[in-house]
């Protein structure tokens, strides 16, 4: 790892001076979390997808299939390169690791990633699908579970579609740069925030889509199935027979309440119809609000 530099102050110039702190992992200075998220991401998410897999057959294949499909592809082989490159890269809209990268697994850099308050949107890559790993994947906050056996085509539009921000359906929900309001909900769409009652709740990337698409369809039943290709895409098969992406909905569902909990007991919004889906329960007219204008200060 001689390649990259011991000592690396993210985001600072001769004009600004950040608060740092020393990576363990990395031996790399960087900015604290809210401070390098403040300075190293640009205001809107680009085509760039970072691929943090180990270098053999399958990152070459890949690698060149993403390039003719018109994507920038940039390449590292350790968790370490990854870390200095997400907080650096200004333009990376998604990355893509695996758990045998040398020197971390792929689910421990995910959370090392989001600890540091980088929020790309990250899909972790596996050799063999395993709802268990899936949970906790995105327990962990990542964006996207994906598969080697899944075909170039496949990885390539759900990693176009994380990049672009695109991953949702447009009847489903308001445009994505609009904030959403429901009842005693607020979605914050350009920095992926739920709040509720004013307070803001733990969720993943993932979770706020999820609850974005049952409150912008407040009183109407979602299916399994619906919830689920918020997820990973249309048609993508998990667990066990046609129905097995039931569990996972569940499992992603109970998740959701239990943050709502941690600030509110009474939380009962999410209403289940056995056998069909769930549904948010009735509220006023969901109200499509323009983001805040950008500034330096953070929300």
């Amino acid at each position: 790892m001689s390649d990259l530099p011991t000592s690396l102050r993210i985001g600072a110039s001769p004009a600004l001076s950040l608060p740092t702190a020393d990576d363990p992992l990395t031996g790399v200075t960087i900015a604290t979390p809210d401070v390098a998220t403040a300075h190293a991401k640009p205001s809107g998410r680009s085509q760039e997808i970072l691929l943090a897999l180990p270098k053999d057959d399958y990152l070459k294949a890949l690698s060149a299939y993403l390039r003719k499909q018109g994507l920038t592809v940039i390449e590292t082989e350790t968790a370490r390169a990854t870390i200095v490159q997400a907080l650096t890269g200004e333009k990376i809209g998604v990355i893509v690791t695996a758990d045998d990268l040398p020197d971390l697994p792929g689910m421990e850099l995910l959370a090392r990633l989001r600890d540091l308050g980088v929020a790309t949107p990250i899909a972790l890559l596996v050799d063999a699908y395993s709802e268990v790993r899936e949970e906790v994947a995105l327990e962990c906050g990542a964006a996207e579970f994906l598969c080697r056996s899944q075909r170039h085509s496949i990885v390539a539009k759900r990693l176009s579609l994380l990049a672009a921000g695109s991953k949702r359906n447009s009847r489903q929900d308001p445009s994505a740069t609009e904030n959403l309001k429901v009842g005693r909900l607020l979605l914050k769409s350009h920095c992926h925030r739920a709040l509720w009652r004013g307070r803001e709740v733990p969720l993943t990337i993932t979770e706020v889509r999820i609850v974005r698409l049952l409150a912008c369809r407040a009183g109407t039943t979602i299916s399994y199935r619906e919830i689920y290709d918020v997820v990973h895409g249309a048609g993508f098969r998990a667990g066990e027979g046609t129905d097995g992406f039931r569990t996972n909905v569940r499992s992603l569902i109970r998740k959701i309440r239990r943050r709502f909990h941690t600030i509110d007991h009474g939380f009962d919004e999410i209403e289940n119809h056995p056998g069909i889906g769930y549904c948010w329960r009735s509220a006023p007219a969901a109200q499509a609000l323009p983001p805040p204008a950008r500034s330096s200060m953070t929300d």
